[in-house]
């Protein structure tokens, strides 16, 4: 639960201090995915955001994770100019704990907060990352292309001029400890054990599984093929 570690909402309690924002280091990054990608999110509420109305940003493929800061505000510096950031991702969370946010012509804002959604770099492409973001400049919301977005029918959200991409959730297998709150418990292991075959679906993580990133890669130096 977000709130044993700071007790305030994210976009809907109004918060003065932002450095007090509860977050989730582990939670998947948001990153833009393909079409078929398994980590594509669909949203519980995207009928509500569709409408412009305010709402947490739940997911309905993945019963119980929301979308939760997972770090804390920090200030970056991009052409010139200092912006205030705010990392996102996806965990586990109660719905009084997820992002609420409105969309609208500037793009999806967090609720009295004032965080945008941004597309890092703006660079609309398979892979790149989504943060949040506070700028004090006003923008003609014409010319924000990677601040604006629109909610798909299926519940999925794209950027307004890459329909072809969506918001999802992507993470690399890493190695923890056995304690670690996000170490993955296989489903099946016992199945594995006897040396049968079975799917790398996740008990730790109820809906979610081990899935290839990507296609194969060639590391030239070692003369073998990888897949992330």
């Amino acid at each position: 639960d977000l709130r044993e570690e700071g007790g305030q909402r994210m976009g809907g309690t109004g918060s003065k201090d932002d450095a007090a924002i509860p977050h989730v280091p582990h939670a998947l990054t948001l990153k833009l995915v393909g079409p078929h990608h398994p980590g594509r999110v669909l949203f519980k509420n995207s009928k509500q955001l569709a409408s412009h109305q305010a709402c947490t940003l739940t997911l309905a493929n993945v019963p119980g994770w929301a979308l939760v800061p997972k770090s804390a505000p920090k200030v970056v510096k991009h052409e010139g100019k200092d912006y205030d950031l705010l990392q996102v991702g996806f965990a586990q969370a109660a719905e009084d704990n997820a992002v609420e946010a409105v969309l609208d012509k500037h793009g999806l804002l967090t609720v009295d907060d004032g965080w945008c959604l941004d597309v890092a770099f703006w660079n609309l492409e398979e892979g790149t990352i989504l943060n949040l973001v506070k700028d004090a400049q006003r923008h003609d919301p014409e010319t924000l292309y990677g601040r604006r977005f629109c909610v798909n029918p299926d519940g999925s959200v794209s950027p307004l001029t890459a329909p072809h991409l969506f918001l999802g959730a992507m993470s690399r297998v890493t190695l923890v400890h056995q304690d670690h709150p996000e170490a993955l418990v296989l489903e099946h292991p016992g199945s594995m054990a006897d040396g049968a075959e079975a799917p790398l679906t996740l008990k730790s993580h109820k809906g979610m599984g081990v899935v290839a990133a990507g296609g194969p890669k060639r590391v030239k130096e070692w003369r073998a093929f990888y897949v992330p």
